[in-house]
């Protein structure tokens, strides 16, 4: 099973702690990236503490797939309505996105949706035991520093990771990503939210391998 035909848009309502004045400024109800909603998949609730230690110390390299990732969050903008954002969860053994979501809100439950979207694959294709227990590796970004970040990676099979203070490079394969990608829009302005999302998924397909 491959991410495309999966929904990956994370809707506002789906959000924790979201001010109540966006959800009645926005409407995302018919934004969609496919037809197929994933069953959520649990694993409990483990306590993450902060600060987060860096476990990779700048390897951003996997000897084997699922070994590593590394998160990251780029916004895009619309002539119609406004930003949106998409989640991006790369392997470091071949720096090919093996999850994405997208969202009209900036917020840690971007990186929910996608580890999501991950691990249900990973079930599907019954590989949940063997790849469990990813590195996750993360910039210092301050969606990245909170409790509500620290807390969602408790719900999910991760080791927490993230850029020890003042690192430069130390996230440079999602910055990669991201700098080839805007390359590739070349300063393009979507449309509206579906616009972007349709782009954005092709796009992912064209320069991504079969998960």
């Amino acid at each position: 099973m491959t991410l495309l035909g999966i929904d990956k848009v994370l809707h506002l309502y789906e959000y924790e702690n979201l001010p109540q004045e966006l959800v009645y400024q926005k409407n995302d109800d018919e934004l969609s990236s496919g037809t197929l909603i994933p069953a959520p998949v649990t694993y409990g609730q483990r306590q993450i503490a902060l600060p987060i230690p860096n476990l990779i110390q700048g390897k951003l390299w996997a000897d084997r797939p699922g070994e590593r990732l590394s998160v990251g969050i780029g916004k895009y903008g619309t002539k119609k309505d406004g930003g949106i954002y998409m989640c991006v969860l790369l392997d470091m053994y071949d720096q090919k996105p093996v999850s994405c979501s997208y969202g009209v809100y900036y917020g840690p439950q971007l990186v929910q949706k996608a580890l999501e979207i991950y691990f249900f694959l990973l079930e599907q294709e019954g590989l949940g035991r063997r790849k469990r227990n990813p590195i996750l590796h993360s910039s210092r970004n301050p969606v990245f520093r909170n409790r509500t970040y620290c807390g969602i990676l408790g719900r999910f099979p991760v080791r927490p990771s993230m850029t020890s203070p003042g690192e430069r490079g130390g996230i440079a394969n999602i910055s990669t990503y991201f700098s080839c990608l805007k390359r590739r829009l070349g300063g393009c302005i979507f449309e509206d939210w579906q616009d972007a999302v349709d782009w954005l998924e092709n796009d992912r397909e064209r320069h991504s391998q079969p998960f």
